[in-house]
């Protein structure tokens, strides 16, 4: 009985009345509210090379997500039983704490098994 539908009002009011039977219009369809497939991402966009006072940067929009990273290097006295190796060391900020701390955490983990 629910038909996809198509003014943003009637979108909104689907979601509220009928979940359900909203997100079931668009599973029975395969597509999303956007009218792209399921395995259809966003489009994504990066510009590398913003900042001037950083080693490597990036801004990356997908959808209305943004994220912008930077690197930056650290010159550090060497330990002497080993000279030739040197540290990854990673650091996030996001507006959430919470969250800077479970992504930074993830990232120091793959890096640390990408690293002999």
């Amino acid at each position: 009985w629910f038909k996809i539908p198509s003014t943003d009002a009637t979108t909104n009011l689907a979601k509220t009345l009928d979940p359900e039977a909203y997100i079931k219009a668009y599973w029975n369809n395969k597509t999303r509210a956007d009218g792209r497939i399921f395995p259809q991402s966003r489009p994504a966009r990066v510009v590398s090379s913003l900042l001037k006072h950083s080693a490597g940067s990036a801004l990356v929009k997908q959808g209305e997500t943004k994220v912008m990273a930077a690197t930056t290097v650290q010159i550090g006295q060497p330990n002497p039983e080993l000279p030739d190796h040197g540290d990854v060391i990673v650091t996030v900020t996001t507006p959430d704490q919470s969250r800077s701390d479970v992504l930074q955490a993830w990232l120091q983990r793959i890096m640390d098994g990408l690293l002999p």
